[in-house]
């Protein structure tokens, strides 16, 4: 059981790329504003550098 543990892994290091049919593919749509990221900056950020 360890040596099929041990194959596995050996084999698992020089998989270089996944098959077509396990790639993500993105999906249209919006984000609602609860999930989207704010930023706001107050002041000058390069104010304070020499």
């Amino acid at each position: 059981m360890s040596s099929d543990k041990q194959k596995g892994i050996f084999v698992s290091q020089f998989k270089q790329y996944k098959p077509v049919k396990q790639k993500t593919k993105p999906v249209l749509g919006t984000l609602p504003e609860d999930f989207q990221v704010k930023r706001e900056i107050t002041g000058e950020p390069l104010a304070d550098i020499p």
